[in-house]
Order: structure tokens, then sequence, then C-alpha cells
């Protein structure tokens, strides 16, 4: 019997992933360039273990990897976006991640504790109130 050898070559294979372009709260005032929005990858099955990584987790880094992932590059950088325009990111990648509705218990004065849902793509974004001159 003859063993024959054989060469596997590793070839890159580059796979596009999908995007979505997100209006940003801010308008892009504050940004070089001052692009109104950003181009924002969906969520992957490799981005699920990023946010039920224990270690992540507990070191609270998990935002910061997860945007350094989902803002495609040559844009702004995760760490200079402001707070309104990361917060519009994240909830954009949790109603396409996830789903739409987002659980949530509410307390009433009184006490009473109200569980219902909020439909994510309902919310209203509150825009930068300055204007650069």
């Amino acid at each position: 019997m003859e063993v024959q050898n054989q060469t596997i070559e590793n070839k890159s294979v580059q796979v596009e992933v999908p995007y979505d372009i997100i209006p940003l709260p801010s308008k892009g005032l504050l940004y070089p360039g001052k692009k109104p929005s950003l181009e924002v990858e969906y969520l992957t099955a490799m981005d699920e273990n990023i946010l039920t990584s224990p270690n992540l987790l507990q070191s609270g880094k998990f935002i910061e990897v997860l945007m350094k992932r989902k803002i495609r590059n040559g844009q702004v950088a995760h760490d200079d976006l402001l707070l309104g325009d990361r917060n519009s990111i994240l909830i954009w990648l949790r109603a396409t991640g996830y789903g739409e509705k987002y659980p949530v218990t509410i307390q009433t004065p009184d006490g009473l504790e109200i569980e219902t849902e909020v439909d994510l793509t309902l919310l209203k974004q509150k825009e930068l109130g300055a204007e650069l001159r």
C-alpha cells in the first residue's frame, strides 16, 4: 500500500460581514470628518461568546471589545464616541441581535412591580443640543 502525501494550502478566506449604517444622535459634529452615521456590523456567534465571557464581564471590558469589533475600520474609534452615540449603537446591536422587544420590570411609586416590554425600535434619539461654528 502506497501512502500519498497531501499538501494542504492555507488560503485566507475573506468573509464580508453584513453591516448597516447607523445614524448618530450627535450627527457626528464632534468627530473628524463630521460623519452623521457609522457603519456597524451585525452581531455574530463570535460576538455572543464575548457577551457571555465571564472574564470579560467581570473585567468590564466586554463593551469595549464588542464596540471595537462592530464599528467598521476607518471611522470613529470606539473610545472617542460620545455617550449618546455609543448607547445608540448598543441599542441597535441589541435590537438586531436579540430582537426588538426588551423585557423590563417597572416599579410604581407605591412599590408595585409591573413586567412589560419596551420596543427598542420605537426609542427616539435625543440630538446633540449644540451647534459648532
